[in-house]
């Protein structure tokens, strides 16, 4: 939820406010446990209105908030806390008024990952965008979407981490990399050198990582380097196949 949102639903005045996130977990410890092993229990402190919550994870998020809001209750209006048993989401809008032609369940998966935002999506995409991605149910819209809005830093985050049609579709998505580029080009700042790279590092990334084992030794690089190993094994094998043998005594 946005800042500006909250202050509408608790009437609050945010003035040069922010949120910042990290990956790092807070882990309450005594100093004695290594920090896996130790509990993933939360706390909530209270300090003069200031509510500060550590520990937990990302499975008890929504018990990690209840116990936010009961913290921060009463220095709130009576009315504005929601009750634990309200839904988490809203309903989705019916798929019959959206006009653009997408199935009921294709709607209600678009809807469910973007919220407001899908009708946004669906309205600024060309007719052929809005087609599934062969083999997923990710349709073609969703990747500018991602590319402008998702902090994409390189191919391989649009197509492995956000859309992910990268480990659904036949070698990662190869026969559509074309595709992904025109789509993606007015929102990614990439240049025509900069995109060349990024297709080759992705599919390289891809194969090293993601291909079947006995697929990998397929790749040029990794037949090289297969070559290089069984050459030296070669020579060893004639090294000590023709080295002089120790004098005794």
């Amino acid at each position: 939820m946005k800042l500006k949102e909250l202050s509408k639903t608790w009437d609050l005045i945010v003035i040069g406010g922010g949120i910042t996130g990290a990956g790092i977990r807070p882990v309450l410890s005594e100093g004695k446990l290594k920090p896996s092993e130790e509990s993933r229990e939360h706390v909530v402190w209270i300090d003069k209105g200031l509510i500060t919550v550590t520990g937990g994870k990302l499975t008890t998020f929504r018990r990690l908030a209840w116990d936010a809001l009961k913290a921060a209750g009463p220095f709130l209006p009576p009315d504005r806390i929601a009750h634990p048993e309200d839904p988490v989401f809203e309903d989705v809008p019916p798929s019959t008024d959206n006009g653009f032609g997408l199935a009921p369940a294709t709607w209600r998966r678009l809807y469910g990952r973007y919220g407001m935002r899908a009708m946004e999506i669906i309205q600024g995409a060309a007719p052929d965008d809005l087609n599934l991605v062969p083999g997923t149910h990710t349709l073609w819209a969703e990747l500018p979407h991602a590319a402008q809005n998702e902090q994409i830093r390189h191919l391989d985050d649009l197509l492995l981490r956000r859309v992910r049609i990268g480990l659904l579709t036949p070698e990662g998505g190869k026969a559509y990399l074309n595709r992904v580029k025109s789509i993606c080009k007015n929102v990614l700042p990439w240049d025509r050198r900069r995109w060349k790279t990024e297709i080759k590092m992705y599919k390289n990334r891809w194969n090293q990582s993601y291909n079947l084992p006995q697929r990998r030794a397929e790749h040029p690089a990794a037949r090289a380097i297969s070559a290089i190993r069984n050459l030296k094994t070669n020579l060893s094998r004639k090294f000590h196949q023709f080295k002089p043998a120790k004098k005794s005594g």
